[in-house]
């Protein structure tokens, strides 16, 4: 693996593998912030990332994408620093607009830099593999956070904001050796508004099905991980063993990275071919609606979404312009963030007048409709 990869490794490990990551909302909890008002506070926290998701992939297209991943990262850290001193609600506030904007500077930017850097080596090819094993690692890491985060705070609410800070301070130490700066657009190159870099990307119509395709994807099985823990609860799954099964969740998605890294190639179709089987199973589930089967779902999908996502990804990196690739790739976190507020409030609406079972199986059944189409288009 290259250097500048697995320093890139090590400073994705240093953002995603935060012990505040997995019980913020303990953190909340215990600061007295209800769970009303966590709700305020993931909506603020979302609208914020929509608002400046692409305008921030402008600036890392005309900065440099390392530049702009580098920014990201201390924003963050200055958000995690604040955690110090957050008391209530109208504190937590700040912390939300502060992480919302570090994610938005480090969306588009990170994988940009990656595939800048496999360019530079004419090895653009290898980007699925390499990006399924830069994730193997971060997953692997998050599961051991997700083991630890508990534990520690058990122990010491500041302890756990003190080692996330030492982790990211790690992370961002890591990103500034990285050599390749990251492409930006040239001195020499007109350099077009916002509103045209947006309708550069909104024209790329393979680009516009595949950010749909993968929104869609990501939309239906984050609603499944966040509702499972719940699901299981209401099952009569013991509360103490839902974080083994979260656990083995983690396991399967780490798996399910490391065998995508050891393939040269996946054929596409296989996405397809995935989410007619993954209808087919919630159909099952309609009929074996117990804690057994929801558990051994749970975990299947963490191991097949590890493995869909990083292939939808690739497939983007390819059809982007390399001039606009932070651009484009802030497009898509876009349109995911804009469906997320969107299709949150009525995926809860439609859980609270009906079962479980029966909305995963026609959302399953919605996502399968959505796919077909937009892969026949992507096919065109």
């Amino acid at each position: 693996m290259n250097s500048d990869i697995k320093k890139f490794m090590y400073a994705d490990i240093g953002v995603m593998s935060l012990l505040i990551w997995p019980i913020i909302l303990l953190i909340y909890m215990n600061k007295g912030i209800t769970l009303g008002q966590v709700g305020i506070l993931s909506a603020i926290n979302a609208m914020v990332g929509v608002v400046m998701e692409i305008p921030t992939g402008i600036i890392s297209d005309r900065i440099g994408h390392k530049k702009t991943l580098l920014f990201g990262m201390c924003i963050m850290f200055v958000s995690v620093i604040y955690l110090f001193v957050v008391e209530n609600f109208y504190y937590a506030i700040l912390y939300e607009i502060l992480n919302a904007l570090g994610n938005s500077f480090i969306s588009g930017s990170d994988e940009a830099l990656v595939y800048d850097i496999l360019k530079a080596e004419n090895k653009e090819d290898e980007y699925m593999r390499i990006d399924a094993k830069i994730q193997t690692y971060t997953s692997l890491s998050k599961t051991v956070t997700f083991g630890l985060s508990s534990i520690i705070l058990d122990m010491s609410q500041n302890l756990v904001i003190a080692i996330s800070s030492v982790i990211l301070f790690l992370g961002i130490i890591s990103t500034v050796t990285i050599k390749h700066t990251g492409n930006k657009t040239e001195k020499k190159q007109e350099k077009n508004s916002i509103v045209e870099d947006i309708k550069i990307a909104r024209n790329n119509k393979a680009f516009i099905y595949l950010s749909l395709l993968y929104a869609i994807i990501c939309i239906f099985f984050s609603d499944v991980f966040y509702y499972t823990s719940p699901r299981l609860k209401l099952q009569g799954f013991e509360l103490k063993y839902i974080g083994t099964i979260l656990f083995l969740g983690s396991l399967a998605s780490s798996l399910g990275y490391y065998i995508l890294s050891k393939k040269e190639k996946v054929e596409f179709k296989f996405v397809n071919k995935s989410i007619i089987f993954v209808s087919f199973l919630f159909g099952v589930g309609l009929i074996l609606d117990n804690f057994i089967f929801t558990a051994i779902l749970y975990i299947f999908c963490k191991f097949l979404l590890s493995i869909i996502a990083p292939l939808i990804t690739a497939k983007i990196q390819e059809v982007v312009e390399d001039d606009k690739r932070a651009t484009y790739l802030s497009v898509k976190s876009f349109m995911i963030g804009l469906m997320f507020i969107i299709t949150d409030p009525i995926v809860g609406i439609l859980l609270e007048k009906t079962s479980f079972k029966l909305i995963y199986f026609l959302f399953s059944v919605i996502v399968l409709i959505l796919s077909t189409i937009f892969i026949h288009n992507i096919n065109k």
